[in-house]
């Protein structure tokens, strides 16, 4: 399943539509526009709803680029065209794994942020870490949601610790992709000093050893690149999956009963299930 499939996903979405009515014809301003602001005149649920919004556009969109990171690497690149520009196969790599790292570090803010929104955690910051959610999600007895969170810190942290090596430092290191790096180094150095004799035919420019060895180096980096896309989405849909329930219970009565017939007609499933639960 896709996030944009889930029930989560789907039931803001429309709930959203029906709520950004009410307040353009009664504010004359949008949801998302303006649910940060403490004056802005909406409803508590039309602020939970525009938040909501926002935080999980931009988890759709760190996913995103995370995915079109992937699809940058395994593209067929033109090696003489990257040549001329002073470029290397690695500098391309490297490139995408920066945007990729940032995406996740990006993710883990947006859903901490979502967490804070959905479940009314007592935090004011923008920046939120994980010590002092921790510390909300356990006076809340939130231990689902926190599992979710340790099993997204356990897989990504590394990365977002790089990240910030490269952001604060401008470093960054990443096994896989080093390897390929030296493949490349290791090519130009035989290559150049014509080191033919040296026992280290594998890495001579062209042949069919070391263009096996790059080729071996890109593969396992794409595929661990995907394996990180696969949990990312998997800890997403299962935040979304412990938090509908929470989401539901906060929206206005008045609101179901006004838009009932018109939620119906969306014909989602989970939703209609829930408006059934509580009397509509």
């Amino acid at each position: 399943m896709s996030i944009e499939e889930s029930n989560f996903y789907k039931i803001v979405r429309t709930i959203a539509f029906f709520a950004n009515w009410d307040t353009t014809l009664r504010l004359k301003h949008s949801l998302t526009a303006w649910c940060y602001r403490k004056s802005s005149g909406f409803e508590p649920h039309e602020i939970l709803l525009g938040r909501t919004q926002k935080a999980m556009d931009g988890i759709s969109s760190s996913l995103h680029y995370m995915r079109f990171s992937i699809a940058q690497i395994s593209s067929p690149i033109s090696l003489d065209r990257l040549n001329v520009e002073g470029f290397r196969e690695y500098d391309l790599y490297r490139y995408h794994y920066i945007v990729f790292s940032h995406s996740i570090a990006l993710l883990q803010d947006l859903l901490f942020r979502l967490a804070v929104t959905v479940f009314n955690l007592k935090i004011e910051k923008r920046l939120i870490g994980w010590t002092e959610l921790s510390k909300e999600l356990d006076l809340n007895n939130l231990t689902t949601i926190k599992d979710v969170f340790e099993k997204f810190y356990e897989l990504f942290s590394k990365h977002i610790k790089k990240r910030n090596k490269f952001s604060h430092e401008g470093y960054l290191s990443y096994p896989t992709l080093d390897s390929f790096h030296l493949t490349e180094i290791w090519t130009q150095l035989y290559y150049s000093s014509n080191m033919n004799s040296c026992g280290h035919p594998e890495y001579i420019e062209g042949t069919q050893p070391n263009r096996q060895l790059l080729q071996e180096s890109k593969n396992k980096f794409i595929e661990e690149l995907s394996q990180l896309l696969s949990s990312a989405e998997q800890c997403v849909l299962s935040f979304y999956e412990h938090s509908i329930e929470k989401l539901l219970s906060q929206i206005n009565p008045q609101f179901y009963e006004k838009h009932s017939k018109p939620i119906r007609e969306c014909n989602i499933e989970y939703l209609n299930d829930y408006l059934t639960r509580i009397g509509l």
